[in-house]
């Protein structure tokens, strides 16, 4: 069975040297949570979507969303991408998730829907990046 324990030495930080964490809230208490990171980094976002909404002819503008894992349970992934699909019409979407994977019927010419788990939607598209497989 597969493990999802890191291997080998993890990465840290490279002002105090503590061990780094992606920039991702967990439930409850969660001290290692920078708010303020995390707002830098959405500022940062939305200039950059809004450079490209500014931009001639957003509508041939080549968008990917990949969404992982994002349920209806706390849906603020899925929403945010659904907007991100009003505001670029060429924008295209890959939707993993192994219970809720489904597009709204307005974006499912647009979409992908994998029913999967994370984990094993990668490793397919590992394997078929990589020569290994047939079409996905």
């Amino acid at each position: 069975a597969a493990s999802l324990r890191a291997r080998g030495e993890l990465p840290k930080c490279i002002w105090c040297g503590a061990i780094a964490r992606p920039v991702v809230k967990m439930f409850g208490d969660d001290v290692g949570f920078s708010q303020v990171h995390l707002n830098e980094q959405v500022e940062r976002y939305d200039r950059w979507l809004q450079g490209l909404e500014s931009r001639a002819h957003k509508e041939f503008i080549n968008i990917v969303c990949l969404e992982i894992g994002c349920g209806k349970v706390v849906p603020t992934v899925r929403n945010h991408l659904e907007l991100v699909d009003a505001r670029f019409p060429s924008a295209r979407f890959v939707r993993i998730n192994p219970e809720d994977s489904e597009f709204p019927a307005g974006m499912q010419d647009r979409a992908v829907s994998l029913p999967l788990g994370g984990l094993a939607a990668l490793e397919l598209v590992e394997e078929k990046l990589s020569g290994r497989a047939g079409r996905l």
